[in-house]
């Protein structure tokens, strides 16, 4: 099936058709982990819609610093305008189309476009247009649309994108009326404020090509079902992780230490997927017995965040759909983020984070901070391909989801009710 067309009224009936073939409480059927239509359809219908993490403040450190956020054909300039205020602006000349910036990262104050020079102020207006002001004179028939009226700068502005910060952490959305940013400040900010993130940097960055679709991926996310057998080092550190053993041990850690932080005025109150609108979620929880981060020794690793001295508040762990999960320990915080490649190809960037004025080598080791995760998170890699090359196959089918896989079916429904949406 060919769902590239999906405005043709036949490829549309096939689709409702491949929709109303996933039964609930089972996988999805084949096409949408393979098919590169309904993976078009994907970035249309979910991507373009949701706000999604672009990177950290630390990342444009100078006035005039900025960084690129790519998605599939988006580019995107993020930066501070003259005033310091994170700005987002799309990476497209106005005057052919050319990409203005090429460097993933960098300092620019002007954006200059090196096809034709123009050059466009930190705010996105249009400061000059070299070699325009003859080539663009109205007393040259034909030039501009109305040979009448004087070239207007003020028309040739970068498209702007939708962009907020929160505690350091910098989104963005396509959408022309994003859903509710200030929902996210509401349920994340009483959480991370006394982290104080946005006084953190980047200590370990590194991108995987993933051979998956990008939705194995976030299903794999949403379950411990496989963790028991296939992340030995993330079960030593998180108790209730590994659902071979009962969960009642955990619960009366949880519930034990949820009093106590409650009584240290640390927020305790988490956010549940409760049907397939929800597309945020976070909850804090505990570590095993002896453990103060997410450390394969549970020691501390490196300076606390924030003004706290005391490491025990456990781990704050955000999902949000379709791209951003994150944990935050008291002493560094762990992120990654999911770039759709392809039907079958996803990048992942898992990232590190620790105080700013840390120095690494004196006040922390590199392969202890991201030794868990990096750990955790190839495993998952392996899985997840592994999982696309079974997927991939004349023989698979839709499997049932198991009691404990509430996640990924809770996913699932989310990502249909998204195809649903006008």
């Amino acid at each position: 099936m060919d769902l590239i067309n999906v405005d043709s009224v036949s490829d549309v009936n096939e689709l409702e058709k491949l929709i109303a073939s996933r039964k609930p409480g089972f996988c999805l059927p084949q096409p949408f982990y393979t098919d590169p239509g309904i993976f078009d359809l994907d970035l249309q219908k979910v991507w373009m819609r949701y706000w999604l993490y672009a990177g950290h403040t630390s990342q444009l450190p100078e006035q005039d610093s900025y960084f690129l956020f790519r998605l599939r054909a988006e580019s995107v300039v993020v930066l501070r305008d003259e005033n310091g205020e994170v700005r987002a602006h799309a990476n497209v000349c106005t005057h052919r189309g050319s990409c203005i910036l090429t460097e993933p990262s960098g300092r620019a104050k002007n954006l200059v476009c090196p096809y034709h020079q123009w050059v466009f102020r930190r705010d996105g207006s249009l400061r000059a247009a070299k070699l325009a002001e003859s080539a663009m004179d109205p007393r040259r028939s034909g030039l501009v649309p109305d040979p009448g009226k004087a070239f207007d700068a003020s028309l040739y502005g970068l498209k702007s994108v939708h962009c907020r910060v929160l505690e350091g952490f910098i989104f963005l959305c396509f959408a022309p009326d994003p859903p509710s940013f200030d929902r996210l400040v509401d349920i994340y900010k009483p959480h991370l404020e006394m982290y104080k993130i946005a006084d953190t940097k980047i200590a370990f960055s590194k991108t995987y090509r993933v051979a998956s679709n990008w939705k194995l991926i976030g299903e794999n996310a949403r379950e411990c079902y496989h963790c028991g057998v296939g992340h030995p080092e993330y079960c030593r550190v998180i108790p209730g992780s590994n659902l071979l053993y009962s969960m009642e041990p955990f619960e009366r850690l949880r519930d034990k230490k949820l009093e106590e932080w409650a009584a240290k005025g640390i927020p305790t109150y988490g956010v549940n997927f409760e049907d397939a609108n929800d597309w945020v979620y976070c909850l804090r929880y505990p570590y095993s017995e002896g453990f103060v981060t997410e450390s394969l020794d549970g020691e501390q690793v490196a300076p606390l965040l924030g003004h706290r001295q005391d490491p025990d508040v456990g781990v704050f762990s955000i999902v949000q759909y379709p791209d951003f999960w994150l944990d935050v320990n008291p002493d560094h915080l762990t992120h990654f983020v999911l770039r759709p490649v392809s039907a079958t190809e996803t990048d992942v960037e898992m990232t590190w984070l620790v105080r700013k004025d840390a120095v690494e080598g004196k006040d922390y080791e590199v392969d202890k901070v991201i030794a868990v995760w990096r750990t955790t998170g190839e495993q998952d890699w392996r899985l997840c391909a592994d999982n696309q090359l079974g997927v991939n196959s004349r023989y698979y089918q839709p499997g049932p989801h198991t009691p404990v896989e509430a996640g990924p079916e809770q996913f699932d429904s989310w990502y249909i009710n998204e195809l649903l949406k006008p």
